[in-house]
């Protein structure tokens, strides 16, 4: 990108992820009904968050990230395939506070994910005392290791998500109830 456009490649990067998943939304839950189930779909949409997720951190340049990015978004499909779930293990009593609670959970995760993402990029510039190679994390690691956030400024959001997607990894594995198999 350009520094005379930097409202439309912000827009762009921000629009593909939501084209990967108008995408995948065709897709997985399809799979999810026919092949794998929702929970083990619920499972691997956690997965695939990871690697392209770390990609996006670590890319280099403007279309790099745009591709992690867009891939991030093809791979996450877990929403349709949460409300099915929902529909299944929910009844008419409280069906209406499940939908509702999902639908803030994914509110709040809209506007809080961006928010800290801004806080937690340029992590040596921002915060030197701890993500400079000075700070606790350079005199912590190897020298190769110690300059991580300074050539990488966008990773550390990105390893804050995965971890957060390891957490729902983990709740779905415990909480989620195994599901009926997969339709042939």
């Amino acid at each position: 990108g350009t520094v005379e456009l930097p409202g439309f490649y912000v827009g762009l990067m921000a629009s593909v992820y939501m084209a990967g998943q108008t995408i995948a939304a065709l897709i997985f839950p399809q799979l999810s009904d026919s092949v794998l189930g929702r929970k083990k779909s619920i499972v691997l949409g956690h997965f695939a968050l990871i690697f392209p997720m770390l990609m996006f951190g670590f890319a280099r340049t403007y279309w790099e990230a745009f591709f992690w990015r867009f891939l991030n978004g093809a791979l996450q499909c877990n929403r349709p395939i949460t409300n099915a779930v929902i529909a299944e293990i929910t009844d008419e009593t409280n069906q209406a506070k499940a939908y509702g609670l999902g639908a803030m959970s994914w509110g709040t995760a809209t506007m809080l994910g961006p928010s800290l993402g801004g806080l937690l990029a340029f992590p040596a510039r921002i915060y030197p005392a701890a993500f400079s190679p000075s700070g606790w994390w350079g005199r912590a690691l190897p020298a190769a290791l110690a300059e991580l956030w300074v050539d990488y400024p966008f990773l550390l959001p990105c390893v804050v998500a995965v971890l957060w997607a390891i957490v729902g990894l983990v709740a779905t594995l415990l909480c989620v109830p195994d599901d009926r198999p997969a339709v042939s």
